[in-house]
């Protein structure tokens, strides 16, 4: 089905007269010989075509990309939620099958991301008109336009803009009527972050020849606008009657939260009411000290995002050809079903694996963010590969490693032979470190002479220190850590750099 029954039958006939390109390209024709009808007949008929034949397609592309990450994201979050709850995967998931899971999911999303730059990048696909609807009190679509944000949702938006930021506003309304401007305002517009947001928007102004001042007047107002369109969805009759269905069997503290917030726990309680429930449990044998949602989001970024990224790091570091597993994130705890515990807050090492070449890999992976942004982060210290505390933590991984063979033993499953030649070099590397550490003090263990004896142990037994960082965005350490030999490896071309 195209696109032409929904569309005006004179609005090609105006864009091709009244749009300053379309008549400069009816002219080159015409200058070309061609009669100026039938230029712009032809101009027309192009148009037609083009957007039932592209848009058509690109919508059925990211319409089915979505139904795609929609699913695999469900799928996701169940298993996670079965992790955590349970320290196993669920039954019929196993782990290169998890794994693939986030990459289909990255292939999608990089699928959708590929449709939508390339569709910001035809004329006028994402200018702010198309964004808007317009920035009139009426704000109505123009004809043939449909808008992303209901009419009065944009009305409100910008009458609230208008009401706070009268400079701003009006610096809208005159980018709005530049095609060129107008095309970089509705990006900003349909950024879906602030700091996106803030940096279309830098480009807007350089682009604009902004002075600091306007910048400044225009970023409050787009805010403003932003803020206004998320408390009209507060109120919007039908997200209202979701949301009030979805706490209905909430405790009722709880359920006067979930009413009340429309950034975490509002809509997890629309779509993770178990889990919800859950932490709620937890904050409260806590004590319920400070704000039950500034409880979730430490949650969701100390605990759930680094027990994936944990294990996203065992996927691709084990994945690896040869490689084998001897200690992953998860611990061995026979009180759980399947006798695993999986918390990131344990001490201790995150991964042991045996390279095909050999080398010993204790991998230490950190989900540090770098902000809004995704701005790159260099860490200073991995507690895990340094001190006394190092030393700790390769004889509790010996002693894990000898129970796990004793526990294959008795189940009559034959060990992998390489877990005996790992446990005879870390014993060796680990009294070799014992006997050079004797009477160091913490801070002897970081004077960088010192630095070089422990790392030249290490390097005799071909034992590596590695950090991935498989859901933050660590690129970097200080070279006080390089000095230790701590390496960052994200994968290089599908593979592991050495």
């Amino acid at each position: 089905m195209g696109f032409t029954p929904r569309l005006p039958p004179g609005l090609f006939r105006s864009l091709s007269e009244t749009h300053p390109r379309l008549r400069a390209a009816v002219a080159r024709l015409e200058g070309l010989g061609i009669p100026r009808d039938r230029a712009s007949s032809l101009l027309r008929s192009l148009m037609v075509h083009v957007t039932e034949d592209l848009g058509a397609g690109y919508l059925r592309d990211m319409a089915g990309r979505l139904e795609r990450i929609e699913a695999i994201r469900g799928r996701i979050s169940d298993a996670v939620e079965h992790v955590v709850q349970n320290g196993i995967l669920p039954d019929g998931l196993d782990r290169p099958g998890f794994s693939r899971l986030f990459s289909d999911l990255e292939a999608e999303m990089s699928g959708l991301a590929s449709v939508r730059r390339h569709m910001e990048g035809l004329d006028g696909a994402a200018s702010a008109e198309r964004i808007m609807g317009g920035t009139g009190a009426e704000a109505t679509p123009r004809p043939g336009q449909v808008s992303p944000h209901p009419p009065e949702s944009i009305a409100a938006a910008m009458d609230a803009a208008r009401a706070s930021h009268p400079r701003g506003a009006a610096l809208i309304d005159r980018l709005v009527a530049s095609p060129e401007h107008g095309d970089m305002l509705g990006l900003a517009l349909a950024a879906e972050t602030s700091g996106g947001q803030a940096a279309r928007l830098a480009e807007l102004g350089q682009a604009a020849n902004l002075t600091p001042a306007e910048l400044a007047d225009l970023t409050a107002a787009v805010q403003e606008m932003s803020l206004a369109r998320a408390r009209l969805g507060r109120t919007d009759p039908a997200a209202l009657a979701r949301r009030s269905a979805a706490v209905a069997v909430l405790p009722d503290a709880l359920a006067t939260l979930c009413l009340g917030d429309n950034t975490v726990l509002g809509p997890m309680a629309e779509t993770n009411r178990p889990q919800l429930l859950v932490l709620w449990k937890k904050w409260q044998a806590n004590g319920a000290e400070g704000s039950f949602s500034g409880y979730v989001r430490g949650e969701m970024t100390s605990g759930v995002r680094p027990t994936i990224s944990e294990w996203g790091s065992a996927f691709n570091v084990g994945s690896e050809p040869g490689s084998a597993i001897l200690k992953d994130a998860a611990a061995f705890d026979p009180s759980l079903p399947g006798n695993r515990r999986v918390n990131p807050r344990d001490p201790g090492t995150d991964l042991l694996v045996m390279r095909e070449n050999g080398d010993l890999w204790y991998v230490d992976d950190k989900a540090h963010r770098g902000g809004v942004a995704r701005d790159p982060v260099s860490i200073s210290g991995v507690s895990a590969f340094e001190g006394p505390r190092f030393i700790t933590n390769i004889r509790n991984d010996i002693a894990e490693i000898e129970a796990a063979l004793l526990r294959q033993r008795a189940a009559g499953v034959v060990p992998d032979p390489r877990m005996g030649e790992a446990l005879s070099r870390l014993r060796s590397a680990a009294d070799e470190l014992d006997a050079l550490t004797a009477g160091w003090t913490p801070e002897q263990h970081s004077l960088p002479a010192n630095q070089r004896a422990i790392r030249a142990v290490l390097d005799r037994h071909r034992i590596r220190l590695r950090v991935t960082s498989e859901m933050g965005d660590v690129t970097g350490i200080t070279e006080r850590l390089k000095g230790l030999g701590i390496r960052v490896v994200p994968p290089v071309g599908g593979r592991m750099a050495p």
